[in-house]
């Protein structure tokens, strides 16, 4: 899936309008098993698919099945935060009778979108994310994140004491 609202947002250029003049509301390969999957989705108003709602979780249980959970939240941090980090192996918002992947992640490396990467703290990433490729001391320099509580994507303002 692809998401523009973010960077409309920033630069104003009026990405959404332009690709849903080319392609409409939807695009799909049709290649799925099921017919549904959507390659590209624009929302009526450029919504993010982070926010509140319903998701899917998928995660390991101890004995190595996979669980499925459907849970409804004010956001898919909070869908995150409800399991255990080390467990979860993706985090899918429900919307109609489509699935938006947010989260995912196979061994080490990670995708995530981008409004959910903006709601994670150095906490949730330094607690059970610290062997993927989130950890990045480097990166929590770069946005001036000093404790747990601080974002760990996006610019910390300096408190001057």
């Amino acid at each position: 899936m692809i998401s523009l609202s973010i960077q409309d947002q920033m630069d104003g250029k009026g990405k959404i309008a332009e690709l849903r003049s080319a392609i409409g509301q939807e695009f799909s390969d049709n290649r799925s098993s099921t017919g549904r999957s959507r390659l590209i989705a624009v929302s009526v108003d450029g919504e993010d698919y982070c926010g509140a709602g319903k998701y899917r979780v998928i995660t390991k249980c101890r004995a190595g099945f996979m669980v499925t959970s459907v849970v409804e939240v004010e956001g898919a941090i909070n869908a995150f935060r409800r399991f255990k980090p080390k467990a979860i192996q993706s985090i899918a918002r429900i919307k109609g009778e489509h699935e938006f992947t947010v989260f995912a992640r196979a061994g080490k490396k990670v995708w995530i979108a981008e409004e959910m990467l903006a709601e994670f703290t150095v906490g949730d990433i330094n607690q059970d994310l610290s062997n993927t490729a989130l950890y990045n001391q480097f990166q929590y320099q770069a946005v001036n994140a000093k404790t747990w509580a601080d974002k760990a994507y996006v610019m910390n303002e300096v408190v001057e004491a």
